[in-house]
Order: C-alpha cells, then sequence, then structure tokens
C-alpha cells in the first residue's frame, strides 16, 4: 500500500508545477525506506524523463524551477513542529496507528500536520496503518469516518484478497473448524466473497509460523473485518461471543437529558439532547432500583463519573450516566436521580473522591445510601458510605460481572458499556484486569459495582452468620449517627469522626 501510495504522489508531483508530497512515518526507519521507493521512480525514469533536481537528500527531494515540487519524509517524533513552515497538498501518514511509539502524542502531531494542509479541493491527505488495538489515534479516526463524524473515508483491505495468501491442502483428513466456518459464514454475509479451504490452510499455517500460535496476534497482522483488525491483541476479559451479543442489545435511548427540581422542589426529567443522562425505561411505580456509581479521580485525562440504575427485578440497566461534572453537581443529579427511581439505594464508589458519599449522606441526607462494612469482620457494623473497591472485592467484582454477562443475564442497551467490553484486557505490567492504554473502564466497574448490590454473587456465603443486618447495607443517616453516638458514649471526637 505504500509504494501504491508514493506512486501516486511521485506522478502528481511530476506533472504539476509547484507541488507538495508530505510523508510522516512513524520512526526514522520507516521514513527512509520511504523515501528511497520515490528515489527509485525517479533514477528509473528514461533519461530523457528526469527533470532537474534542485535539491535532494536522504529525506528530501526538490525540482528546479520553473516546476518547483517538492517531496519530504518526516518522523512522527517532531511532534507538535510537525511540518511547521511547509504547506504540502499531499499529505501519507504512514502506520499511523504507531505514532505513538516514540512518546509522542500523535494527535499533536496530527494537528500540526493538518493544520498546515490548504483547505481546497485538489488536496490529498491519505492515513495508512496496520492496527495497533484500539489506541488513541488511528482508532479513532476510522471510527469517526464510519460515523460520519469526520469528512474521512475508510478503505479496508482483508487479508483473503490477497492472492498469495494460499497454501496447498496436503493432508487427506483436513477438515475446516467451527472457528473457520463461522468466519466463512460472516464474511460472505457481509461481502458475498466464500474464502477457499486453501485460504484457511494458509491461515493456520500463518498462526502457526508468524504469529507465535495466537489468534489475536493474526487477527491484527491479517484481519477479515475491521473488529478483527482492531481486536485487542492482549488477553481479553470477555469472549467474542459475549461482545458480539451486548453488541446485538444496543438501542438508542428513548430520552436523554439531566435531572431538575420543580417548583415544588420534587426532582424532574429535564429532556436535553446534549445531557448526559440516558434513559431507556422510566421508573415504575413500586419497582425497587439500585445506583451504582463509578466516581472519577478528577486526574486530566481519566475516567469520567460513571453511574447505572438497575432494575433490580430484571437485572436491567434502565438509565445510565456519564458525565465529567464537578463533585457537587454529581452529587445533586444523583440526589435527584434516586428519589426519580423510587428512593433507589446509591452506593457510589469512595475510594477516590469520598466527599461525593460525604455530601450525599451528610449534608444532602438521601435516605437510602449504601455504607461500606469490612467483610473480615462478619459482625462489623457499617462504617463508610458507599462501596469501597479494594484487591478483594474488586476480584469479586469482575468475577460477578463475567459470569453474568456470560450468562446473558444483565439486559443493558448502552453502547458506551459494550465499547468498554472491547478494550478491556489483561495488563501486562500492571498485573490486573484494566482498560487498555487510552481507553476507559469506568461503566465496567460501575456496573460491577451495581451487580454487587443485587446480590449475584453464586459463591457468596449467605449463612445468617455472616449476612449483614439492614443497617450494616441499607442504613439511612439517622440510625447510624445515633449508633454512634451510642457506641462513643457522646464523646466529641468521636462524633466529629463520623461527620468529618
Amino acid at each position: 500500500m505504500t509504494t501504491l501510495i508514493q506512486a501516486i504522489f511521485f506522478e502528481r508531483l511530476y506533472n504539476q508545477d509547484h507541488e507538495e508530497a508530505a510523508v510522516v512515518a512513524h520512526n526514522a526507519e520507516s521514513s527512509s525506506y520511504i523515501f528511497q521507493i520515490t528515489r527509485r521512480f525517479y533514477d528509473f525514469l528514461p533519461q530523457h524523463m528526469q527533470r532537474g533536481l534542485k535539491y535532494s537528500a536522504k529525506t528530501e527531494l526538490e525540482y528546479v524551477e520553473p516546476h518547483g515540487s517538492k517531496y519530504m519524509v518526516m518522523t512522527a517524533r517532531s511532534g507538535d513542529a510537525l511540518a511547521k513552515g511547509t504547506t504540502p497538498t499531499l499529505f501519507h501518514g504512514s502506520e499511523v496507528a504507531n505514532w505513538a511509539d516514540s512518546g509522542q502524542d500523535p494527535w499533536l502531531a496530527w494537528t500540526s500536520v493538518a493544520s498546515s494542509i490548504p483547505d481546497h479541493h485538489e488536496t490529498a491527505i491519505v492515513l495508512e496503518s496496520t492496527a495497533n488495538g484500539r489506541e488513541a489515534f488511528f482508532y479513532r479516526m476510522c471510527m469517526g469516518a464510519l460515523k460520519g463524524d469526520n469528512d474521512f473515508e475508510v478503505i479496508f483491505l482483508p487479508w483473503y484478497i490477497c492472492d498469495k495468501y494460499d497454501r496447498p491442502i496436503k493432508d487427506k483428513g483436513w477438515r475446516i473448524t467451527q472457528e473457520e466456518d463461522h468466519i466463512r459464514g460472516e464474511v460472505f454475509d457481509t461481502t458475498g466473497y466464500e474464502i477457499q479451504d486453501s485460504q484457511f490452510e494458509y491461515r493456520r499455517w500463518c498462526i502457526k509460523n508468524k504469529c507465535g500460535g495466537e489468534n489475536g496476534i493474526w487477527d491484527r497482522y491479517y484481519p477479515a473485518t475491521l473488529r478483527d483488525a482492531f481486536s485487542v491483541s492482549q488477553k481479553r476479559f470477555f469472549s467474542e461471543e459475549v461482545k458480539k451479543h451486548y453488541r446485538e442489545q444496543i438501542q438508542k435511548p428513548k430520552v436523554i437529558g439531566d435531572m431538575g427540581i420543580s417548583r415544588e422542589g420534587t426532582p424532574i426529567f429535564d429532556p436535553n439532547v446534549h445531557g448526559s443522562l440516558h434513559i431507556w425505561e422510566k421508573p415504575i411505580s413500586r419497582e425497587k432500583y439500585v445506583i451504582s456509581v463509578d466516581v472519577s479521580e478528577g486526574i486530566p485525562g481519566g475516567d469520567y463519573h460513571s453511574a447505572y440504575v438497575l432494575k433490580r427485578s430484571q437485572v436491567e440497566a434502565v438509565a445510565a450516566m456519564h458525565s465529567l461534572v464537578d463533585s457537587d453537581e454529581l452529587c445533586e443529579q444523583l440526589f435527584r436521580l434516586g428519589h426519580w427511581y423510587n428512593k433507589a439505594l446509591i452506593a457510589p464508589e469512595n475510594n477516590h473522591n469520598p466527599e461525593v458519599c460525604r455530601r450525599l449522606s451528610y449534608h444532602l441526607r438521601y435516605p437510602n445510601l449504601y455504607w461500606h462494612r469490612d467483610v473480615n469482620t462478619p459482625r462489623a457494623r457499617a462504617h463508610r458510605p458507599g462501596w469501597n473497591t479494594n484487591v478483594k472485592t474488586r476480584r469479586e467484582m469482575l468475577d460477578v460481572l463475567r459470569m453474568v454477562t456470560r450468562q446473558r443475564m444483565l439486559k443493558i442497551y448502552d453502547e458506551g458499556f459494550s465499547e468498554e467490553m472491547e478494550d478491556f484486557a489483561w495488563g501486562v505490567a500492571s498485573r490486573k484486569w484494566q482498560a487498555t492504554p487510552g481507553k476507559h473502564d469506568d461503566r465496567l466497574m460501575s456496573m460491577a459495582i451495581g451487580l454487587m448490590l443485587l446480590d449475584l454473587n453464586p459463591y457468596k456465603d449467605r449463612s445468617d452468620r455472616l449476612r449483614p443486618r439492614q443497617e450494616d447495607g441499607f442504613a439511612r443517616f439517622k440510625e447510624f449517627t445515633e449508633y454512634w453516638k451510642k457506641k462513643s458514649g457522646g464523646n466529641k471526637k468521636s462524633r466529629r469522626l463520623i461527620i468529618g
């Protein structure tokens, strides 16, 4: 593909006066290699067709006037300084999914280049790459093009259109596998092309000899679909079947907006197409709900605040909230949302931003707030508002999330939840399940909290000895202040500890 793009650019530069072509490679070795392609085009022209060169170096070629067209190759390492002082009408970004390999922000590099390209119809911009999972730049550009959010067009070249990816079958007992049959059917249904047995034989050979036996590596370098191309090559938390199921469940919300307050002081839903609250089902009288919240740490580039409203009777997410509002505004929204959904049990995570829990409990005095208790001391009373995610509870949360999604028990229609499922993988360095670099898992974690509150853990000891009393898990503010007053004997210092 790179050779084809360079050939098109070379022809344009040769025949048009005062054109500039710029190529940005992901590293110095690639930039040198790409330049040599264009240099060979020039060197192998018949002598009488070779235009005079004003300048030729390792990564730059410029014709003499009056033609004056110019070709240059750079690397993404230049970052924000990339292509400044130039006005290329032809641009080729090579292996853009790896632009971040040198430690630079690919968006800074792209913005610098894009700002130097004139805005008229005779320009050409090509961003080409082998996908690198769902990294922050190339994946977003492709998804934006598919959704119509930018003016680019996606051209996807699957492995099976290449004639050389074919091997004769020597084993007389050769049989197509269930996985291969699924791939063949999916490709045929979407494109009308039928992958041949000899092509699958090549696939098997290549996985064994070039991909270390890893299907995920094959999918990245030899994708059959765009989904394969952007699949995470790391060990994935959710199976392909589970992710496919939840992709098929995606529905647009019935209404979008935020929670407001009526003149009488009661919570009401305020429709707003730009709101952070997506609703698939409004509150049903006498139905019980749980609102689980993953609270943002407030770090730039970090996760969002994420909340789900779960209907207890159906294990169904009937509403979702996703925002970056300040903590006090988040508390107001949760307070109103909880009252609207029949005074739902609210469980905000209390690890990174305990102010949300404190404000809901001690200032707004929400009547149905979850309180954490130490599971290692079964008879201990709840002592801290909110859900505590630690090494032990996180493992249990993810176990329940995996079980519930694998068994298709959870009903959820949120597209964002499905997208986060795609990017949740094993972190080799951190040694835990987490979002891949540049991605988020706030929706997954808020859902995992909610599932724990629905008591869906099949491994939980349900004996009376370990079952928390009402005040342990669902205490009201008054019950706890009275308990701690009695416990402390009226000591002011103890009361300050519970209040602050």
